[in-house]
């Protein structure tokens, strides 16, 4: 691909910043020398890495993280209960770069530096990799599992070119564990909010035996009710339920709002709760670590890990806001200004259903324009203002949905079960001094189901009742070890190398039952979708790292990917079954080449270049017209430069980096429309993507106790060349045609890329003498405007190629979260007590938006969670 302006622009750019860098972190450096009087460079290239990251982190995991993807953020258990983290999507709101998008309590994408995949389909294959005590967790299902008795969570940014990662052309997220210490001790959490919420947290760890076998085991409990209140709920038995009535002013036979045909009743369920979002799931881990007592030269030890989980609570809801109706422009006389555009934001949907509090604002608005020529409007300027309300209206629902989020008519509340059991099996063989080999097996299974209401409306329109059940199979083999020590005289280390391999099995089978209503309410639209898939995925790799002079580094590696994907789809239909049987076959070498520099022994720099792969994935969501269809592989290509360091007497940590990436073939999940037929959500893929970036974290300890926390990124993304083509009917009389829509979207932003984001944490712990100690924390987040589509938030043009949404419809403006703690801690630290509070100025923000204006007339979001309170009790000893 040809450079284009800004890829130049940027490359000097990034020259120009290393060689800042370069002289900038020497002097510092030079002055910590001078400092101490001493001038040596550290030997070990992450010398200082330690006390330089989050204190209390997995220090093997963490460290070894950081050797691999110099941008990592950690997460110690003490910053994972600060920000209230349930699971791992609880860290994106305070993790600059990183969105991880939950439309459903089981179903997330994730996005690193706005790469990632909108696919909350069972059979989804995101960009970023997750990892569970070093077991990828490939489904979805496994992917949001909660967050306890963990010793820390790491993310990756950035494509993993070597090493034991697959699918992570984005990143990659790490959680660990706590393991046995071979010391007896309990610890038990207790947490009580508003929202009637409670939580409960426990472990144990015991010693087995008295040198050879220890044991861990922790659970942890969460019930919480809803923060969604719905106004179906109530409705009375069928049998005592009014007949709808015909002619032309019929008494009204609904409950809720929902549309009845003459001769029926109303089919609101009967035991539609008056809470939704509620929470209600269980955890619980053992984990046992052997150290068997061998003879000779040879060290080992094995780590058992057994866990299970359970979710059980109704199916996530949002605000639906229809897009029924036409935008007019006329002027106080009764001209027509401009034609008029089919689609209005706060119009009805496909079931002719208006939220009530959306009528409120409209009919506000209408008097208060109105008021301006009161007490003699003219037909003309009642017009007017009419017209003027619904945009306005409409303007302030794409900013800010209506005025109450958490207020809907929810006709069929379907519920969400999930049950995971799983294996690990981690072994460490040390033979000699210069060689580990370490084994990593795990077996995964799970059954799911989610039955949701997807249209969010007291009528049937778009019901999704989805279960599938799932085993995942993975085996990691890697030795590493160091070979010519005579170089240390010469060239000043030996050659450190890895190599390894690993494989991961996946099947799964999955039941799609699908309700549109009477009739259907989308012509052509399947009833159910029935498949398998089967995953085979492997690869090797080999990485070699050397000291070649005292302060520089040089290290790379190379990994052969290979995967084969088959699908079995049965595609239901009013008049029989489609099936397919298709395999997909990808492989791609991919590696990573690194120069890190060390001016001191507590700071280093590096230059990095890595290629990176993602396989090709199947649509899930078939229409009749096109069946099952696939997408292709995707590639990248990414540079980035950056530096590490701890300064001032470790008062001082700071990480930066820069980056550039160009995408092929970039994996996009959207909204596709075909002439005589259903519509449906299809990844496809854009040909070209760029994108350039930076990100800063700084820690300060300016006194004792005190602490300062800044975490800034900036992300420049974009479409280089996406064009997106939609099939519309139209009337050119005296026939009805299918004509494309087009929408160029080259050169808008990536979705889930917001331009700036900040995390701002302030801490203070006081001691209090033979009292204790109180602590204080305040953590902030403020991210800019995000999009959750390729239109930059417009979403999808009408069928005369018009954009009507307005400004951040399928988006997300600037907002920020703030959260505050307060504790107080024993003398000998075994009993914490806390006050908390989470987004304490209760902002309302979207946490995902679709545009379903081509199936369903309407618009979805799902919101993100209102301000909750509580105390939590810790006891440990």
């Amino acid at each position: 691909m040809t450079p284009t302006h800004s890829q130049n622009r940027l490359l000097r750019t990034l020259m120009f910043v290393a060689t800042c860098l370069l002289s900038s972190t020497s002097m510092v450096g030079a002055q910590s020398v001078d400092s101490d009087g001493s001038g040596s460079a550290a030997e070990d290239v992450w010398a200082g890495v330690e006390e330089m990251v989050v204190s209390g982190s997995t220090a093997g995991g963490l460290l070894e993280d950081v050797a691999r993807s110099n941008s990592v953020t950690a997460f110690d258990a003490e910053d994972l209960e600060a920000i209230g983290a349930a699971d791992i999507s609880d860290i994106a709101k305070f993790t600059p770069n990183l969105e991880i998008v939950v439309a459903g309590s089981t179903s997330p994408t994730f996005f690193i530096r706005g790469i990632g995949l909108n696919d909350f389909n069972a059979n989804a294959a995101g960009a970023v990799a997750i990892y569970q005590d070093d077991v990828p967790l490939n489904s979805p299902a496994l992917q949001l599992g909660s967050l306890y008795d963990i010793e820390g969570a790491n993310v990756l940014r950035g494509p993993q070119g070597t090493g034991a990662f697959r699918n992570a052309s984005a990143g990659a997220i790490k959680i660990y564990s706590r393991k046995p210490t071979g010391e007896f001790g309990v610890s038990f959490k207790s947490e009580f909010g508003n929202y009637r919420s409670r939580d409960f947290e426990g472990s144990m760890q015991f010693p087995i035996t008295s040198e050879t076998l220890w044991g861990r085991i922790a659970f942890r409990a969460t019930q919480r009710e809803g923060t969604f209140k719905n106004r179906c709920h109530g409705a009375p038995p069928l049998d005592q339920r009014p007949i709808q009535q015909g002619g032309l002013f019929p008494p009204p036979a609904d409950f809720c709002g929902e549309d009845i045909r003459t001769g029926r009743i109303s089919n609101v369920d009967v035991n539609a709760p008056k809470w939704i979002n509620s929470r209600n799931n269980w955890a619980a881990r053992a984990v046992f670590l052997i150290q068997p007592d061998l003879r000779g030269d040879v060290d080992m030890d094995w780590l058992l890990t057994v866990r299970g989980s359970r979710r059980d609570e109704p199916s996530f809801v949002g605000q639906s806001i229809g897009i029924g109706g036409v935008q007019r422009f006329t002027d106080e006389f009764g001209n027509q200004l401009r034609p008029d555009i089919n689609g209005l934001l706060g119009g009805v949907d496909v079931g002719g259903f208006v939220d009530p509090d959306i009528k409120k604002a409209q009919d506000f608005a209408f008097a208060l324009l109105q008021s301006r020529c009161q007490p003699t409007c003219t037909s003309a300027q009642n017009t007017k203002a009419r017209n003027d309300s619904f945009r306005r209206v409409a303007a302030d629902l794409g900013r800010d949905l209506d005025s109450n989020p958490f207020l809907g008519n929810i006709s069929h509340v379907g519920g969400t079960t999930n049950d995971t059991v799983g294996m690990a099996l981690k072994g460490t063989i040390e033979i000699g001094d210069l060689m580990e080999l370490t084994s990593v097996t795990g077996v995964d299974h799970w059954q799911r189901r989610v039955d949701i209401d997807l249209d969010f409306s007291p009528n049937t329109l778009f019901e999704i009742d989805t279960g599938d059940e799932g085993l995942q199979v993975y085996q990691e083999l890697h030795l590493t070890g160091q070979a010519f020590e005579g170089l240390d005289d010469i060239f000043g280390g030996p050659l450190d190398w890895e190599v390894g391999t690993f494989v991961l099995y996946e099947d799964l089978d999955v039941n799609v039952k699908l309700d549109f209503g009477d009739g259907g309410a989308i012509t052509g639209a399947p009833k159910q979708r029935i498949y398998g898939q089967k995953i085979l995925s492997l690869a090797g790799y080999m990485a070699l790292s050397w000291d070649f002079w005292e302060a520089f580094t040089l290290d790379g590696g190379i990994r052969f990917n290979w995967e084969r994907r088959d699908i079995d789809y049965n595609l239901i239909k009013q008049n029989g079954i489609d099936r397919s049987d298709i395999e997909i076959l990808g492989q791609e070498p991919t590696g990573t080449v690194r120069l890190t520099y060390r001016p001191t022994e507590d700071s280093s720099m590096y230059m990095k270049f890595t290629h990176g792969f993602k396989t090709g994935t199947f649509n899930a969501t078939g229409s009749i017209k096109l069946g099952v269809t696939s997408a292709r592989p995707e590639k990248i290509d990414a540079f980035e430069i950056g530096l590490r360091g701890s300064y001032f007497e470790n008062r001082l940590n700071l990480t930066l980096s820069l980056f550039h990436y160009a995408y092929q073939n970039y994996q996009l999940f959207t909204s596709q429309t075909f002439a005589r037929s259903a519509p449906q959500f299809v990844i496809i893929n854009a040909s070209d993507v760029e994108l350039f970036g930076s990100e800063i974290e700084a820690t300060v300890l300016p006194w004792e106790g005190g602490l300062l926390d800044v975490k800034f990124a900036w992300l420049q993304g974009e479409f280089l060349d996406f064009v997106d083509i939609q099939q519309r009917e139209k009337t050119i009389p005296p026939v009805r045609v299918s004509v494309p829509v087009t929408a160029d979207l080259s050169g808008n932003r990536l979705l889930n890329a917001p331009k700036y984001s900040i995390t701002l944490t302030l801490g203070q712990s006081l001691p209090i003498g033979r009292f204790g100690t109180i602590s204080a924390r305040w953590d902030g987040t403020w991210k800019h405007t995000t999009y959750f589509d390729a239109s930059q938030g417009r979403g999808i043009p009408n069928g005369d190629g018009d954009v009507f949404l307005p400004k951040y419809t399928i988006g997300q403006r600037p907002y920020w979260i703030h959260n505050i703690r307060l504790a107080y801690t024993t003398p000998d630290e075994s009993i914490e007590i806390a006050l908390w509070g989470r987004n304490i100025t209760n902002e309302t923000y979207k946490a995902f938006s679709a545009d379903l204006s081509n199936i369903q007339k309407t618009t979805l979001h799902f919101v993100g969670d209102p301000r909750t309170y509580g105390v939590t009790t810790s006891i440990k000893f």
